[in-house]
């Protein structure tokens, strides 16, 4: 098990990085938001608002801790700024 960090950088649209990142089941990520000035909140692309954290990340702060349950393209936008998206990619383990 590993531990991830997902930059959020400031911008009219803002980004993510590394994306895309691949990370395994049972790793876990989180997001720290550079962005001094405005909140960001990643949430699944096809999926519930509050799918990765309840809340938004507040600028210049970190989020909680996601951890990854099953393999697979794991594609993502902000909840606030869908213009903002980014992926991460679980490869299924073999053998």
């Amino acid at each position: 098990m590993s531990l991830f960090k997902i930059t959020i950088s400031a911008g009219y649209s803002a980004t993510y990085a590394p994306t895309p990142l691949t990370v395994f089941v049972n790793d876990s990520i989180f997001w720290f938001n550079g962005d001094l000035t405005q909140a960001h909140w990643p949430a699944p692309k096809s999926g519930p608002p509050d799918g990765f954290m309840q809340v938004q990340i507040a600028p210049n702060s970190s989020s909680n801790q996601f951890s990854v349950t099953t393999p697979g393209p794991i594609d993502y936008i902000c909840n606030l700024h869908p213009g903002e998206s980014g992926q991460m990619e679980s490869p299924i383990m073999c053998c």
